[in-house]
């Protein structure tokens, strides 16, 4: 490529999206990290870093990448400048992405703990609902595809892996 082409391209990333990728690498980090210290660890004897050892990397890793993402963020692509230079028609298109980021977070949230409740199949279905619709798809289809998925991964899961999957404490 020439330099005038690689010029003219867009990038498909902006400073806020780079900040907010690197902030859930640092959360994720944590997570890993936290959850790598309950880790039961068997003393060898011979130095041997035991189980620990991929998941705790694994975190600092991740702990680094994202804090290199936000100094990208910050400093190389402007992002404290970007705030006040910004138009409406991007602050409101940024907006309605930032809204259907925060819906899907909270489903996801909620699905996680109704898995327990009501089990794989409810709690599975009304997730893939919610996404569905919140993305733009017709009733019909997002009722299709919603059931057609979890068909599917009922019949892998419980008849071909022969792998139970969650039952809900309700249901």
């Amino acid at each position: 490529m020439s330099s005038d082409q690689t010029e003219n391209q867009q990038s498909v990333s902006t400073p806020f999206g780079s900040a907010s990728f690197g902030l859930f690498l640092i959360v994720l980090s944590g997570a890993i990290l936290y959850f790598s210290t309950q880790i039961e660890t068997f003393d060898f004897g011979n130095h041997d870093p035991g189980p620990k050892a991929i998941p705790v990397a694994t975190g600092i890793i991740l702990l680094l990448g994202g804090i290199a993402q936000i100094f990208t963020a910050v400093f190389k692509e402007n992002l404290l400048q970007q705030f006040s230079n910004k138009t409406e028609a991007h602050a409101e298109t940024e907006g309605t992405s930032q809204k259907r980021i925060a819906m899907t977070l909270c489903a996801f949230v909620f699905y996680v703990i109704s898995l327990s409740y009501v089990g794989f199949i409810v709690s599975t279905t009304l997730f893939l609902l919610v996404l569905l619709k919140l993305f733009g798809s017709r009733w019909g289809e997002t009722i299709i595809s919603a059931g057609a998925i979890v068909l599917f991964v009922y019949v892998l899961f419980q008849l071909v892996f022969q792998v139970s999957l969650p039952a809900g404490s309700l249901f």
